[in-house]
């Protein structure tokens, strides 16, 4: 009885890796991650100095990190195949507001602020409304005036959370200086610290200095939005020499958290809200700027007092200083901000160092009070008797606290929209973000999160952990994938249908009318993936390999594995086993689970049995008899597994033979076949992956390669190795059999090919066409096609993110609308015909452009405009727009009896027809150039020069990968 695995061998990939450019070995060390809610496991070269934690995103010095120690070889094969992987996944290198630190990040709090302006924490941690809580509808901030942040200097240095990295320490350094020299300290003073930059970034200051997180930003913009509104009549009499009447429903405005300003406005807000929010906290705010800003004329600096609310309201009571000692107030300690540049653009938050001394401000430093008398200082400033300030004063909201808050919170949110909140923090970064998309309102990425997890497109890798979306136009009428299925086959309901350049699986489901997703390929990594739940979790398969980490894998992953709703260190055995009851015979499999940490996962033999013989004998009597012999079969068969070390997968690996197939056509396979496999059961088995029939098969391996011919044994094995290539020549021509093959590598790659680097292309007209404003005037479509080509009548241009699709410059009602053929129309969801005479329009569109000279500009954040001559830099927008010189559209007079509409697909017929004409000529032009190249190859004895060789397979390399550029383009073509 021979005993089988699952196992998880080092590919070739970790052994690539673990040796340098000279060849010489390079050392792996395995580390975690220091943050205290993070420890993930990592595993990096030995001579990195520092290292980007792959889970929160943090850059740790290598001497900081935990549990060092170097990995062997056996043990680092796996780790290394999956630190690369990772590093090598597009949109790994996570932006700053997706940086987490202690489990938190800064999007993660701007997704959940919006609840904490509603909703508390009760007694037993769970959110309730803070109605019910007994405290008004929206959070009061000015219980937040006692709180205070100082960061601890180990987070000093963490992109997205310690030291702003705009530009602000160059800005303000004379004022820095100036403070450590006035505390007569050789350290930091105040630190200024990132926000993200948006519309929010004052409130995202306030919020920070007060509790270190951005999590009360909504809160403090609902406050100032009611606090303005409800006391406008005295805000307009104490400012009315420096705002007129009219000004006032906009500065209201502009305080709300929804607010959206028109063109030309300002984006942020002014000093005026300062006020307000000094008011809101009851507590000072101070607003510095350079040293050359603070001594200006301009309004750049100032101390913004709570002066509409008496000191005694925004004072703290200390405790007693003993018995009988009786304690007073003080008035509450103000927090500092500052502007980043001088652009004055861009608040930071200016915040202490945690165990130092807090800092003071001189007298000598002191801006003026801002709108209000100078005497009003002592009544809402402690100052000592230098006339000096004590800032950022106060208690600290700890961490624990802060964990529990967001928790409460995340369980709200998966309540209100049910998707979680990981979930829709993987959305925004690994499909908009990587995507190019900024500034999508984080209740619209919630949506597009709950739709995909509902309607099954949504995967995650279980190599790399990227999150894989499919776009749902693909899979409806019309769609990419749709269109493909249509073209090839007559659907019906229930089948799967595969497509391999796309690295994707679906069913058709006849009562939708659409294709359902089943499973697909990392559009980042070509591994396997799996659904994604709407709570975060994933639909695991047996022997899938988790995201819990462990020390007591013997696969060397470092990760446990899912079986049967269950995780283990270890993948279970597999024990081949003989049941007969009755004259039945039947070869089932039992799985053995041996060596975890956790003892009571460890198989017991007569459970095994038991569960065996009721799946296959179920209901027959006197079957104890069966369950017992099975038992003693697996106690035997076992028995050899007492002692844990070697691992047994060792062993099991020499059982398997793991070979690459390629064929005439450049396609690859990875096959794993049984060590004893034969000739036949290697042709069946090319035939099921690359569709070759056996009898069209001649097979080479080898270098240089030599014909593998059939033994003369038929039952005895083949005579080739591991890792071995076998090369697959068709003898009397390619023929296929109609079976479609399963993704391979090289299918993966051209599907990446197809969504941009790392698979960051996807079609955003779902979104769009509901935002009609983007393509009228001020939007950002339209402006980019204005600034680019002008003004001009019938312009005609296409957005690569929007396939499909041609739109038509309207200049009289300076809108862009869609183009279909003779007509135009706003941009808007379409009608099934519509989508048609679209895409027949933009076929049409595409085939102009080329034979007219068309220009293709690319347009990008911070990035530069190519034209046909020159580069030019750019300042905002992503993408490219193909907008063809001459735009002239498919005569439309009826002519025949046909209609403009009918012309224009006769005409892209005929574009078709020709282009198909000229691809099928090349690929015939193609087939026989490999065919000679194999011969010739096959002609080449073991004494030939060995560059010969490598020459005419680098010949054959070339035109194979010409043929399938050509058969790619020919299915394209096709599913029109």
């Amino acid at each position: 009885m021979s005993l089988g695995a699952y196992p998880s061998s080092n590919s070739h990939l970790a052994q690539t890796l673990s040796q340098g450019q000279s060849g010489q070995n390079v050392a792996y060390l395995s580390a975690t991650c220091p943050d205290p809610q993070c420890h993930t496991t990592l595993v990096f070269p030995a001579h990195e100095a520092s290292v980007e934690c792959t889970n929160c995103g943090q850059r740790h010095s290598a001497k900081d990190l935990k549990d060092r120690r170097e990995l062997t070889d056996r043990e680092g094969g796996m780790s290394i195949e999956i630190a690369q992987a990772r590093k090598m996944s597009g949109p790994e290198r996570k932006t700053s507001e997706m940086v987490k630190v202690k489990g938190i990040s800064n999007y993660q709090c701007k997704l959940l602020s919006p609840l904490l302006t509603e909703y508390g924490m009760d007694k037993s941690d769970q959110p309730k409304s803070l109605k019910e809580l007994g405290f008004g509808d929206i959070f009061d901030c000015s219980k937040l005036s006692k709180w205070v942040f100082a960061i601890e200097e180990n987070f000093l240095e963490t992109v997205g959370y310690g030291r702003d990295r705009s530009g602000s320490e160059r800005y303000l350094a004379a004022v820095l200086e100036k403070l450590k020299q006035a505390n007569r300290s050789k350290q930091e003073v105040l630190v200024p610290v990132h926000v993200d930059i948006d519309r929010h970034c004052l409130v995202h200051a306030i919020s920070r200095c007060v509790v270190g997180r951005e999590l009360f930003w909504h809160a403090l913009r609902v406050n100032l939005h009611r606090h303005l509104a409800t006391m406008k009549d005295q805000y307009q009499e104490m400012f009315k020499e420096f705002y007129s009447e009219e000004e006032w429903p906009d500065i209201i405005a502009e305080a709300d958290p929804a607010y959206q300003p028109t063109e030309g406005q300002a984006h942020g807000l002014r000093n005026i809200h300062i006020f307000g929010l000094a008011n809101v906290l009851r507590r000072p705010i101070i607003l510095l700027d350079s040293l050359s800003g603070m001594q200006s004329s301009g309004d750049y600096s100032g101390v913004f007092l709570p002066s509409l609310f008496p000191p005694e309201e925004c004072s703290t009571q200390t405790p007693s200083a003993g018995r009988g000692g009786g304690g007073g107030l003080v008035p509450n300690s103000p927090i500092v901000v500052a502007w980043s540049s001088m652009g004055h653009n861009h608040f930071i938050p200016l915040v202490p160092i945690k165990d130092r001394p807090l800092p003071k401000l001189p007298a000598t430093l002191r801006p003026k009070v801002w709108g209000q008398p100078e005497l009003l200082l002592e009544k809402y400033v402690k100052l000592d008797e230098t006339g000096a300030i004590e800032l950022c004063g106060g208690k600290s909201m700890g961490d624990k606290y802060i964990h529990k808050l967001l928790t409460c919170m995340e369980t709200l949110f998966y309540q209100k929209h049910n998707v979680a909140v990981s979930v829709v923090c993987d959305v925004h970064q690994y499909v908009f973000r990587s995507a190019g998309y900024v500034g999508i309102k984080p209740d619209v990425e919630a949506q597009a999160a709950y739709s995909a997890v509902q309607e099954g497109r949504l995967f995650r890798c279980l190599l790399c952990s990227a999150v894989c979306y499919i776009t749902p136009e693909w899979l409806l009428p019309g769609g990419q994938l749709y269109l493909k299925a249509t073209s090839r086959y007559s659907l019906e309901d229930g089948l799967v249908y595969n497509f391999p350049l796309d690295g994707i699986t679906a069913k058709y489901d006849l009562a939708k009318d659409a294709l359902m997703p089943t499973a697909m390929s990392c559009f980042w990594c070509s591994s396997p993936t799996r659904p994604l739940h709407g709570n975060g979790s994933i639909a695991y398969e047996n022997g899938d390999r988790t995201s819990t980490q462990t020390s007591h894998s013997k696969c060397g992953c470092g990760y446990k594995h899912f079986w049967n709703n269950k995780e283990y260190d270890n993948l279970p055995l597999k024990v081949p086993l003989s049941l007969t009851w009755g004259g039945i015979s039947k070869t089932v499999t039992a799985y053995w689970f041996q060596y975890e940490s956790n003892l009571e996962l460890n198989s017991n033999a007569y459970d095994v049995a038991s569960q065996l013989v009721n799946e296959n004998f179920p209901g027959q009597p006197g079957i104890e008899r069966l369950v017992q012999q099975v038992a003693e079969s697996v106690l035997h068969a076992t028995s050899n597994l007492d002692n844990p070390s070697p691992p047994p997968y060792e062993t099991v690996i020499k059982k398997q033979l793991k070979i690459k197939v390629t064929s005439y056509d450049g396609r690859t396979a990875n096959l794993s076949l049984e060590h004893s496999t034969t000739y036949s059961k290697l042709q069946e088995a090319i035939h099921q992956e690359l569709g070759i029939l056996p009898s069209l098969q001649r097979l080479r391996a080898g270098f240089p390669p030599q014909e593998l011919r059939p033994p003369a044994d038929p039952n005895s094995p083949l005579s080739i190795n591991t890792g071995e290539c076998v090369l697959v020549d068709v003898v009397g021509g390619a023929i296929l059999t109609p079976s479609v093959p399963p993704p391979s590598q090289a299918s993966r790659s051209q599907s990446s090919a197809q969504h941009g680097k790392g698979g960051k292309t996807f079609n955003s007209w779902m979104f769009l066409q509901n935002m009609p404003q983007l393509f009228a005037k001020g939007g950002q479509y339209y402006e980019q096609v204005v600034k680019l080509k002008g003004q001009k009548e019938s312009l005609h241009v296409q957005f690569p993110d929007i396939p499909n699709k041609v739109f038509a410059l309207n200049i009289h009602k300076e809108v862009l609308e869609v183009c279909l053929g003779e007509r135009h129309i706003p941009v808007g969801p379409l009608t099934p015909e519509e989508e048609a005479l679209a895409m027949v329009a933009s076929m049409a569109s595409s085939d102009e452009s080329e034979s007219e000279g068309g220009v293709t500009t690319q347009l990008g954040m911070g990035g530069v405009i190519n034209k046909p001559q020159h580069t030019v830099k750019a300042s905002s927008g992503k993408g490219n727009i193909q907008v063809p010189d001459t735009r002239k559209h498919v005569p439309l007079e009826s002519s025949g009896g046909l209609s403009g509409e009918q012309q224009l697909i006769q005409a892209a017929q005929m574009l078709l027809s020709t282009r198909l004409s000229m691809l099928h000529s090349r690929e015939e032009e193609l087939q026989d150039e490999v065919r000679a190249l194999n011969g010739r190859l096959s002609r080449l004895d073991g004494d030939s020069d060995k560059a010969s060789h490598l020459h005419l397979e680098q010949e054959l390399l070339e035109c194979t990968s010409e043929l399938k550029e050509v058969r790619r383009e020919i299915q394209e073509l096709c599913t029109f």
